[in-house]
């Protein structure tokens, strides 16, 4: 799958590094990792395969983004600034990847950790792309 790396790519913009830093995970975050952070998951990735092989494939993904900080302003910050790198993001190169377009779909509830104190509230995003052939 080469979702993953388009995340990957588009997470690493000056908007959300300047707000998490390095600190951007697939899955699961690093035991220790000094907050605020963002863990991203893929939901989905399928092919959408077409009757005629000779073209590309058209891949379509659902993948969440889940901000981790210590306040809900921090968490609206990351969220934001997820939003501008990401939504409505269409028809350019990531890597070497063809991003066709990649749009908001879904925002879950506020959470927060009664263990840990940790405010998190994830997004779902929409990515239809082209891999590397």
């Amino acid at each position: 799958m080469q979702v993953e790396l388009i995340v990957s790519e588009l997470l690493n913009a000056d908007a959300v590094t300047a707000l998490v830093g390095d600190k951007r995970a697939l899955a699961r975050l690093p035991h220790e990792t000094k907050l605020p952070a963002i863990v991203y998951n893929v939901v989905s990735d399928v092919p959408n395969v077409m009757v005629d092989y000779s073209k590309p494939t058209l891949h379509k993904a659902r993948v969440q983004l889940n901000p981790v900080a210590l306040t809900i302003a921090e968490v609206k910050q990351i969220q934001d600034a997820i939003h501008e790198v990401m939504n409505f993001k269409q028809n350019v190169f990531v890597g070497e990847a063809f991003l066709v377009w990649c749009r908001l779909d879904l925002i879950s509830e506020m959470d927060k950790s009664d263990e840990t104190n940790v405010w998190t509230q994830s997004v779902d995003y929409l990515i239809d792309y082209y891999p590397k052939v």
